[in-house]
């Protein structure tokens, strides 16, 4: 009798169909338009950088594209030129790579990096078997500039009258005593005498014949200044007070406008007197500085709110603060 195989039913293999989850999703791309500010190609490069980033931080392909795209046209409405542009996108290149979590297994791994010192470095292999010594010069030593030695040798930095010219220094004016004069400045006659922009925003406002503004209207500004700083690929312009770059808002609110009024009345200009050399050899080092307060109406501009005087002895100081704002 003949034997019978028999083999099992086995099913048969389906090939695995990604699912739509698992799919890559395709990158979003910049539309292209006529007149832009700021070129669509250096829009998509940023765009596509920002994504780069996303992906590392967000659960999902779509939550990074929704975040990239949410920071490029933020700052892409923030700049109004192509070099504005680039320090924001700068900046939120930074912001997103800073939000990524920092590694902590390269922490523990021991380091075999083999240790040098500064002696083997600057001598080579000839300094373990040669001594030396450095004779440091103590003419420059910080316990001898003082008195009449530091007298001396800030008196090497006093401008020259050409100095204070070309840096827009007030001179006594030569024909109208108590009257200062700026040499490089020109002035700015204002067709209307109502009219007057705001030196924290720049912002033109009306106001009253006797200073005061027409209307009401909040001063949003910067009260740091502009810095520049290197980073990779070139430098980030921002300001001093929040790290805001050009063109961002203010990050201060004030309650009105102010202007700057210190180019407009240039009386009551005054000169220390000459001292003479006291039993030390020398008439004295004396520091300056003035506190600056915004001030409207009859006093508009800017006027020193509380002028300071030391001599490293003991210091003096006043105040003067008429209308601060």
């Amino acid at each position: 009798m003949a034997s019978k195989t028999t083999t099992p039913n086995v099913p048969k293999r389906i090939a695995h169909a990604p699912s739509l989850q698992s799919a890559t999703l395709k990158r979003p791309v910049i539309p292209t338009e006529f007149g832009a500010k700021v070129p669509t190609n250096i829009r998509q490069r940023y765009l596509n950088l920002f994504i780069d980033e996303c992906l590392k931080i967000c659960s999902s392909q779509q939550e990074a594209f929704d975040k990239a795209l949410s920071e490029e046209k933020v700052a892409y409405e923030r700049s109004t030129s192509r070099n504005i542009y680039l320090n924001v996108a700068v900046n939120t290149l930074k912001k997103l790579r800073s939000l990524l979590p920092c590694p902590s297994q390269g922490a523990n791994k021991p380091n075999n990096r083999k240790v040098v010192s500064h002696e083997a470095m600057l001598g080579g292999k000839l300094a373990t078997k040669i001594s030396f010594s450095l004779n440091r010069s103590t003419s420059l030593q910080a316990e001898d500039l003082t008195g009449a030695a530091l007298y001396r040798r800030l008196k090497e930095y006093l401008m020259t009258e050409e100095q204070l010219k070309e840096n827009s220094y007030p001179m006594a004016c030569p024909e109208k005593p108590g009257r200062a004069v700026v040499f490089t400045v020109e002035e700015k006659k204002t067709a209307d005498s109502s009219c007057r922009v705001c030196c924290r925003c720049g912002t033109e406002y009306m106001v009253t014949p006797a200073g005061n503004c027409v209307r009401k209207e909040e001063c949003v500004h910067h009260w740091g200044r502009l810095r520049k700083q290197r980073v990779p690929g070139g430098w980030e312009t921002h300001y001093s007070c929040c790290s805001g770059v050009v063109g961002s808002p203010g990050c201060q609110v004030a309650k009105q406008h102010v202007h700057d009024g210190r180019k407009e009345s240039l009386t009551g200009f005054v000169k220390t007197f000459e001292k003479l050399p006291g039993a030390e050899g020398y008439p004295g080092i004396y520091a300056l500085d003035c506190e600056m307060v915004s001030a409207w109406a009859e006093a508009g501009g800017l006027h020193e709110g509380r002028p300071w005087l030391s001599d490293r002895a003991t210091a003096w100081h006043a105040g003067s603060i008429p209308g601060i704002s």
